[in-house]
């Protein structure tokens, strides 16, 4: 009984403390506001990924920098697909009040998360350099992208004078500092990833020690990263960014979030293999497939965030906190419907391994 009970806990265990990490934030936000004001989420982000690296092997990264069929698709699907189809959709449904519709369409053309992405790509067993690079690259030409295509993709629902200039046609007033991203990237993404790969491939004893203990490594990867939405769940709960919302409302919000997340993880995943991406070869492909599939399906949380407090001014700040709200809600359950996915491929892959 205990083993089994451990081994679902085991299966289970990020879909577990996310849950947990959703729950705590909503009923004592106190504790997760007071751990954000310290900085601990930057800290957590960090450790994430000299996690990551510390897991990152020799043959991974070669292979993530022969998959160039893999690359071209994952940043388009990651770029494209939201403005040009996703966030029109949403603008155009009756879901009501308006700021719930236009916090999921920021949300929608988002580029891919920062950190979520590569953990879960690195428990389901898929390829962590893809993963990254995918992150840093998706995110670095999104300071680009975003500009040209958000006031486009926001017209059909008239927020595009929110974002563009009285003045012109087609240009967008709001601006995105690439400088300031770009040493995000570096600080909290490839410098920490590079640590911990250096860690692995020059301290003797490193390596070894990661692998026989996959599972504790993972685990402590999952409550970090459970950690970061707690501390983000709790700062919007006590900054008020919850009035006006209902317990019915806050079910729509992650009813929309997941049916979008579902979307395109079944998008992504019918064209990963209508492509052939990684192979035809399935035991070297599913790496590669996993982390496109779960890279191209997830958006990040704090651009989304970022531009909606740039609207603040002409929306209103109560509108402007019920969109950001929303978008920490899709942010949830986007990860909830990752983990879920994860943990299934987990289990298949132990049934596998087991011969069942």
């Amino acid at each position: 009984m205990r083993s089994t009970i451990g081994g679902f806990v085991l299966k289970n265990f990020l879909l577990l403390t996310l849950t947990a990490a959703l729950t705590v934030g909503v009923v004592w936000p106190d504790a997760g506001a007071a751990a954000s004001q310290c900085n601990l989420q930057s800290y957590g982000v960090i450790a994430i990924f000299i996690i990551s690296g510390l897991q990152l092997k020799q043959g991974e990264a070669l292979k993530a920098l022969q998959a160039a069929g893999s690359v071209i698709y994952g940043l388009s699907s990651i770029l494209l697909l939201g403005p040009l189809v996703l966030a029109p959709a949403i603008l155009a449904s009756p879901l009501e009040p308006s700021a719930l519709k236009l916090g999921l369409a920021v949300f929608a053309c988002m580029p891919t998360s920062l950190s979520s992405g590569i953990a879960m790509t690195q428990t389901a067993g898929g390829n962590v350099a893809l993963a990254i690079l995918l992150t840093v690259a998706s995110n670095l030409l999104a300071v680009a992208t975003l500009p040209l295509l958000l006031p486009r993709a926001l017209a059909g629902g008239g927020a595009a004078q929110q974002l563009v200039g009285p003045n012109s046609s087609g240009t967008c007033s709001m601006q995105l500092d690439p400088a300031a991203l770009l040493v995000q990237l570096l600080a909290m993404v490839l410098a920490p990833t590079v640590f911990g790969a250096c860690a692995r491939a020059f301290i003797p004893g490193v390596a070894a020690a990661v692998d026989k203990n996959k599972v504790v490594v993972s685990c402590l990867s999952s409550l970090i990263l459970a950690a970061v939405p707690w501390m983000q769940i709790s700062r919007a709960m006590t900054a008020g960014g919850a009035s006006g919302f209902s317990l019915y409302v806050v079910m729509v919000c992650g009813a929309c979030g997941a049916a979008l997340h579902a979307f395109q993880l079944a998008f992504n995943t019918v064209m990963c293999k209508a492509l052939g991406l990684g192979g035809r070869e399935e035991k070297q492909a599913t790496p590669i497939r996993k982390a496109v599939v779960l890279l191209t399906s997830q958006k990040t949380l704090p651009v989304a965030v970022t531009i909606i407090g740039k609207l603040g001014a002409s929306m209103g700040d109560a509108a402007a906190g019920y969109a950001s709200m929303t978008v920490v809600i899709a942010h949830l359950s986007q990860i909830i419907v990752s983990s879920s996915l994860v943990s299934y491929w987990m289990s298949s892959r132990s049934s596998q391994a087991a011969g069942v």
